[in-house]
């Protein structure tokens, strides 16, 4: 996870004195006896070294509960949200930059969306949904520089390496897409060679992900429908979709 560091300068940045950030680095990562209070906690029962799964524990309850406590006066408890959500948004971008690596150094703001999708996850705007959307919001303006520093932060740590899994975002983005539309997983990526022939996500995402990043324009259709008729199967799709560049799909992705 980002360093504390790191966490305080935004902080800082976002108009939240460093003694305050400081308090909600620590009352986030250790103090309170679990790391990243505030998250989706998976309980497990240990008995005889098997692990046994006891459900999930919503924590950001627990977190605002805590920020009430440690802060009784109401304009420092403002701020103590603020710095707790800059907080989370910085680990999530970490956790965003670990997975598609150089990917998120030319789409800054995307990575900015992906991070905001697993703070939904967590159940973290409920913290302050008006303070949310604003911290949101001063994160995208910002978002170069976001993405500068927490890469910086990573490769202080010794992380020099990070992964290039730009095909692993680009896969979720077709999933959200399609579950949204309620379309079947499968994608024609038509070609001269090989005709309409339908790929399963993670092969479409591969093979659009690094014909795009070689400059090559790629053609798309959904499979809205999968019928079997006797023993043949039948398919319907939507028109086709042309994109020449990984901004534009990602553009068509997250805004349709």
């Amino acid at each position: 996870m980002p360093s504390h560091k790191l966490h305080s300068k935004w902080a800082s940045l976002y108009g939240v004195p460093v003694d305050i950030a400081s308090r909600i680095n620590r009352i986030i990562d250790f103090e309170y006896g679990d790391h990243d209070l505030g998250e989706v906690k998976q309980r497990h029962l240990v008995a005889d070294n098997i692990k046994i799964p006891l459900g999930k524990d919503i924590t950001v309850h627990e977190l605002k509960n805590i920020l009430m406590l440690e802060f009784p006066d109401e304009q420092e408890y403002k701020l103590a949200v603020k710095a707790a959500l800059l907080h989370h948004f910085l680990d999530k971008i970490e956790r965003c930059l670990k997975e598609v690596g150089t990917f998120a150094v030319e789409y800054p703001e995307k990575i900015i969306d992906y991070a905001e999708e697993k703070m939904r996850q967590h159940h973290l705007h409920i913290l302050s949904r008006e303070e949310y959307e604003k911290v949101y919001s001063f994160l995208k303006e910002h978002s170069r520089d976001v993405i500068h520093d927490v890469l910086e932060d990573m490769k202080s740590k010794g992380l020099r390496s990070i992964d290039y899994r730009g095909p692993t975002v680009l896969e979720d983005l077709l999933k959200d897409y399609i579950e949204r539309h309620g379309y079947e997983k499968l994608i024609l990526i038509p070609s001269h060679i090989h005709g309409e022939r339908p790929l399963p996500l993670m092969s479409a995402a591969r093979k659009i992900f690094h014909e795009l990043k070689k400059g090559n324009r790629v053609t798309i259709k959904f499979v809205t429908e999968i019928k079997q008729i006797f023993s043949r199967k039948y398919m319907t799709t939507t028109k086709s979709y042309n994109f020449k560049s990984l901004e534009e799909l990602i553009e068509f992705l997250t805004s349709q």
